[in-house]
């Protein structure tokens, strides 16, 4: 007789809901434009107003079922159902575009005696944003986050912590290391690093990217450390982990986007000047020294008068 895991481990993407494994069946999607039409009094036509991206919509069908001998898909399927009652924001990783905060709407399920382990569950995700992402910061642009909500996240998980630990003996409470605190302050630390007119824009990228990596693998080691994915006392701090880990990554994203986009160029064959390379990817010389100082800033350049063949340099983007 086939298993649960036969019959879908090759049909299945994976998504979660406030830190909650699911596999989805299928998915289906609003991410439309809030387009306003205006009409031509007294003529024909109409020209349109595009107000940015509307809120996106997800609609799923999940499958619970057993992933491993000693998985237990009820046990899942009671965590994502708590997550989805409560009513609150929450992380949602999409099985295919990434994650956003939403809130789960329209919720049904159900499970049938001929496949008692496996529960189908059909449900809504409703994108969240305090702050709609239309009018201020560009249209289909993501809220912006900064280190003041990272700040109020990892306060969060400190409250959380501390209910956990009042329950838990002396020597067994759960330790951080120092782990919340270096997540605010590194995120405040980025603040100071755009506002510093001496970092170049390469040096910031650098190291905003390096930042993020460390913080996100101490942070998910952290919940692989206290066991947060498989004890149900300890769901609230798994969630809050959950969104101090997204809150960051939308901070990093914040500051990056006010760096100026680059890419990669390469020198072919035969050794070029910097200023004729850039007089070739720019167009014209005007924008060819537009571009030089940046250009020179972004690499570590020996002799500008002659790259030699095969050099890769990070220049700013057209």
């Amino acid at each position: 007789m086939a298993t649960s895991e036969d019959i879908w481990e090759d049909l299945l993407f994976e998504c979660s809901f406030g830190g909650v494994r699911a596999d989805c069946q299928s998915t289906s999607d609003d991410s439309g434009r809030a387009i306003v039409p205006q009409v031509r009094i007294g003529g024909d036509g109409a020209s349109i107003d595009d107000e940015g991206a509307e809120p996106r919509v997800t609609r799923l069908r999940l499958i619970f079922f057993q992933l491993a001998p000693d998985d237990n898909p009820h046990e899942r399927f009671a965590f994502f159902f708590q997550a989805a009652q409560q009513g609150t924001v929450q992380t949602f990783i999409h099985p295919i575009t990434g994650q956003y905060k939403g809130k789960i709407g329209e919720f049904s399920w159900s499970a049938t005696a001929e496949e008692r382990a496996t529960i189908t569950v059909d449900c809504t995700v409703h994108e969240h944003s305090d702050v709609p992402a239309v009018f201020d910061i560009g249209a289909g642009s993501p809220t912006t986050v900064g280190p003041e909500a990272v700040a109020a996240d990892a306060g969060l998980v400190d409250d959380e912590l501390g209910l956990v630990n009042d329950d838990l003996d002396p020597d067994g409470q759960l330790d951080d290391d120092g782990l919340i605190d270096e997540t605010v302050e590194t995120t405040a630390g980025w603040q100071d690093l755009v506002e510093d007119p001496d970092v170049e824009v390469g040096d910031l990228s650098r190291q905003i990217n390096n930042d993020l990596r460390s913080l996100n693998d101490k942070l998910q080691q952290l919940i692989d450390d206290w066991d947060l994915a498989t004890d149900v006392s300890r769901y609230q701090l798994l969630v809050a982990l959950q969104n101090l880990h997204y809150t960051v990554g939308r901070c990093a994203d914040t500051f990056l986007v006010t760096t100026p986009k680059t890419f990669e160029a390469r020198v072919g064959d035969i050794e070029i000047s910097l200023l004729q390379l850039l007089l070739k990817l720019y167009g014209s010389a005007s924008k060819a020294r537009d571009n030089y100082d940046a250009a020179i800033s972004l690499n570590e350049i020996e002799n500008p008068g002659r790259l030699d063949p095969g050099t890769t340099l990070t220049l700013p983007a057209p």
